[in-house]
């Protein structure tokens, strides 16, 4: 009793009220719902998101000349004229069609791959430009995607990463490859080497101790947040050559270059030089 009180209390001193409420408080409250027998789409019919209203009249009429109010032995009563209804409306429906001035796929924290936006791509035939996120060009996830659509739905698609692929046959005796797969082999022994949100951690991992060793022996709040602004890391064995983890004390954009891939034949290949990503 004692939280209803309080809530009473706090009602009787407010000033103004805003509830926040899910759907289901309207239909107690007396407002009819959308789809409940008698709810608004009983009354009035819904026309589908992209649909310009562009009339099909044969259906139309259709559906009025099957009501029971047009039926001919009405007509035989008297009854003059052809009566319509919300319902009896239908229009052409053009949402699936796939004319459309988008060009571009882009993929945000493998926003394509959850929300089946590959996979939409595929059933209309669309071959778009696709840009994938960095965070999304893990190998284990783009073989996802293919055995969900196709090779060719991905051929060609642009990203660009900081981090060394693993899966990579050129880098196959890289050292900072052979760490991560010795690594991942002592700890985590049941993952997939292409599975490199893995190699990430790691690479996270590394610049931290190398942020606690610059912090000192005992390290404050304030020394590992002065170490952490004064990063000039260039030997994270696990990031790609030539792209350096460095910070200052207004600049808090640890990384600033990387180098552009593109997804061909069943993986992610470089191509051009290290790029400004600032």
């Amino acid at each position: 009793m004692a939280k209803v009180d309080d809530l009473r209390r706090m009602i009787a001193e407010a000033e103004r009220i805003v509830a926040f409420t899910g759907a289901g408080i309207s239909t107690e409250s007396g407002i009819p719902d959308f789809r409940s027998p008698g709810g608004i789409w009983t009354k009035y019919k819904p026309i589908e998101f992209g649909d310009p209203f562009h009339l099909d009249l044969r259906r139309t009429l259709s559906n009025a000349l099957t009501r029971d109010e047009n039926a001919p032995r009405r007509r035989m009563e008297g009854r003059a004229g052809l009566r319509l209804a919300a319902d009896d409306f239908e229009v052409f429906r053009t949402e699936q069609l796939t004319r459309t001035a988008t060009v571009l796929l882009v993929d945000m924290s493998r926003s394509m791959l959850l929300r089946g936006c590959f996979l939409a791509a595929k059933k209309v035939s669309w071959k778009p430009k696709i840009f994938v996120n960095s965070v999304s060009i893990d190998p284990f996830v783009m073989e996802v995607v293919q055995r969900n659509t196709s090779k060719r739905l991905v051929e060609g698609a642009i990203s660009s990463a900081f981090l060394k692929d693993p899966t990579d046959p050129a880098l196959a005796r890289d050292l900072g490859v052979k760490l991560y797969k010795q690594i991942l082999r002592r700890y985590v022994p049941g993952a997939k080497v292409k599975e490199v949100a893995h190699l990430y951690g790691m690479a996270v991992a590394y610049t931290m101790v190398d942020a606690l060793r610059k912090a000192g022996a005992q390290p404050t709040r304030a020394s590992l947040l002065r170490a952490a602004t004064h990063l000039n890391e260039r030997t994270n064995p696990f990031f790609v050559k030539g792209i350096a983890v460095k910070t200052g004390p207004n600049d808090y954009y640890p990384v600033e270059r990387s180098r552009m891939l593109r997804f061909h034949l069943g993986r992610w290949r470089q191509f051009g030089t290290l790029v400004s990503v600032r």
